[in-house]
């Protein structure tokens, strides 16, 4: 393959590579000029340089993550200690893992770790008593959790001297870290605790598991009823290595993994997730100490920026995002493989690897999508419901994060577009118009929707830092004043090439799923030919077999 051949062939990803480089390249520069002006930008480590210090999250981890590594290697250590020497036996495992949880606890929880435990044995007493009554379970797990969830947010996690005075010397001793912001990932694990015994108690039919993966299949069989016992339901909640922010993974395969451990990884593999985790928090600080993009999203200084300066801030705060959650997921999840007990990856795609809503929500929180697929999206209905049922569990997820509004703006933004997507889908997939996917009119067409896809999908993720009003200045400012169309033509452009890349890495199953499911229309059209080809030539061959 020539030069000239070669970049006809990949234009779409040269261009895609320069675009985004451009952008970064654009955001920083835009981060020098604000430096002055933003507060949260401090001495860093990196040759002198200011860093950004606008994500408390971030900041957070970087401050506890040598404390936190190291508990997890002494746990790692301890726990293959038991399993060495008990022989891998449950009851001695499920012992290590509650009496080193109850240590951890109330070492990062302190007096308030009460608050956590005595949570933990209502939900169990309410679950063993009406595990096999399926509406009057659902109603109260549903609601004892939602109001700790609620009222906890309330009161900051709840106050020892508004129980009574003589208590208020515990609140001296809360712990590093607040209980209440870490237990939202709790409650999913209380409700599938639920509802993983009730059905095993009534014995609900279990799907067809042929081709399906090994977690899967450890998640959907049901566990002998003893298997759901205090002991494991208690070491199931507060596992260590998942305990702070999941990825969340259900009793039965948690439980599964415990009495055989997981076998899909290597050693040698489960060393390389690790490297990415300590590889990319290092090029993430580095980031933070040249890109301060979030801090100018966050601050408000975007509204003293033109207009076409807005959708690379946007983009690179949602690919720091993106790349922020990376490192904390995957670390606790390479911890849980190193024990051991596999999880649901998270990010299976890079965030600017998504066309659709339904692609996107299938790989951004991956273990999440998969939780509310199985106690929410099916049990309201899945398929036939799911235009109503969206704005239902959207909802949900939104207070889940936090009580602010902007997650209510995050949610229904959400909700409208991918409402809009579904109706969308559902013409293209018709037979009625066969015909029209046929046709020259459907390929333009079908890139036009992804195109638009795309920008409403990063709008309502951005939602999340600006909500309603703000998105609606965001969206006004970028593309509704008189310099915007250089935004518009940026976007676009941009949105373009990224699709057609987006296509081309995508196996060809079907022309009637956009952007989950790659065309036929290949860059350069070559494999589409090669394809067409070799069918016309293999035709004569089958019929001649066939007479």
């Amino acid at each position: 393959m020539g030069f000239i051949e070669f970049i006809l062939e990949y234009k779409f990803y040269i261009l895609t590579i320069l675009t985004h480089g451009i952008w970064q390249l654009f955001g920083i520069r835009f981060s020098q000029e604000t430096k002055g002006m933003n507060r949260a930008i401090r001495k860093g480590w990196f040759f002198g340089r200011g860093k950004d210090f606008s994500d408390p999250q971030w900041n957070v981890w970087m401050k506890n993550f040598f404390l936190l590594f190291s508990a997890m290697i002494l746990f790692l250590f301890l726990s293959f200690l038991v399993r060495k020497l008990s022989k891998n036996n449950t009851r001695i495992r499920l012992i290590f893992y509650n009496s080193f949880s109850f240590i951890f606890l109330f070492y990062i929880h302190s007096s308030t770790a009460l608050f956590v435990y005595s949570i933990a044995l209502i939900n169990f007493l309410i679950i063993k008593q009406f595990r096999k009554q399926k509406k009057t379970l659902a109603i109260l797990v549903w609601i004892f959790n939602s109001s700790i969830l609620f009222s906890a947010d309330y009161y900051s996690g709840y106050s020892w001297k508004r129980m009574h005075s003589s208590l208020a010397w515990l609140d001296n001793y809360r712990g590093m870290l607040r209980w209440d912001i870490y237990w939202n990932i709790s409650m999913l694990r209380y409700i599938s605790f639920a509802f993983d015994y009730h059905w095993a108690e009534t014995k609900r039919k279990v799907i067809d598991l042929t081709d399906r993966s090994s977690y899967f299949k450890r998640q959907e069989r049901h566990l002998p009823i003893e298997c759901y016992t205090f002991e494991g339901f208690i070491a199931y909640i507060f596992y260590v290595p998942l305990y702070i922010a999941g990825p969340i993974t259900t009793y039965n395969a948690f439980y599964s993994h415990i009495q055989k451990p997981q076998k899909q990884f290597s050693l040698k593999q489960i060393f390389y997730l690790l490297g990415q985790v300590l590889l990319y928090t290092l090029g993430l600080e580095i980031m933070l100490h040249f890109n301060y993009s979030y801090s100018i999203n966050d601050s408000g200084l975007w509204r003293k920026m033109p207009s076409y300066r807005l959708p690379m801030i946007g983009h690179n705060v949602l690919n720091f995002m993106f790349v922020k959650f990376v490192v904390f997921w995957r670390f606790f999840r390479t911890i849980a493989l190193f024990d051991g007990v596999e999880t649901p990856e998270n990010m299976t795609r890079c965030a600017s690897n998504n066309a659709t809503f339904a692609g996107f929500w299938r790989s951004w929180h991956a273990s999440f999508n998969k939780w509310t697929i199985r106690y929410l999206y099916i049990p309201l209905g899945g398929k036939k419901t799911e235009i109503y049922s969206i704005w239902i569990i959207f909802t949900f997820i939104g207070l889940w994060h936090d009580l602010f509004i902007r997650w209510l703006a995050w949610a229904w933004f959400n909700c409208f577009f991918f409402s809009f997507e579904i109706v969308i889908m559902k013409f293209f997939r018709s037979p009625k118009t066969e015909k029209f996917r046929n046709s020259k009119f459907y390929y333009p067409l079908y890139i036009s929707a992804l195109i638009l896809d795309c920008f409403c999908l990063i709008i309502s993720n951005l939602a999340i830092l600006h909500g309603f009003q703000g998105s609606y200045d965001f969206i006004k400012k970028m593309f509704f004043t008189e310099s915007s169309w250089r935004s518009w033509l940026g976007v676009v452009f941009t949105l373009y090439v990224s699709v057609e890349v987006m296509k081309d890495i995508r196996k060809p199953k079907s022309i009637t799923d956009p952007g989950e499911r790659s065309t036929t229309y290949k860059i350069g059209r070559k494999q589409e030919k090669v394809e067409k080809e070799k069918v016309e030539k293999d035709k004569p061959k089958k019929e001649l077999k066939q007479l």
